[in-house]
C-alpha cells in the first residue's frame, strides 16, 4: 500500500506495512466469503460468523 506523505506532492509517497492478517481480513471482504464474515448491510462494519475459521485462514 502507497500514502503519500504529502497531499501536495504526490512524486513524494512512503510506504506503510500492513500487517497479515489485516491484508487476509480485507481479501475475505473482498472476496465476500460470507461464511466467515461479511460487511453489515449499510457497510458500517463487519461480522465475523466463523471465528476459527477467521483466524485460522
Amino acid at each position: 500500500m502507497i500514502l503519500d506523505s504529502d497531499p501536495k506532492n504526490t512524486s513524494d509517497t512512503s510506504f506503510v506495512i500492513v500487517p497479515r492478517f489485516v491484508r487476509a481480513v480485507y481479501d475475505m471482504l473482498q472476496n465476500e466469503d460470507q461464511c466467515i464474515l461479511s460487511w453489515s448491510a449499510d457497510g458500517s462494519h463487519f461480522q465475523v460468523y466463523d471465528v476459527p475459521r477467521l483466524e485460522s485462514e
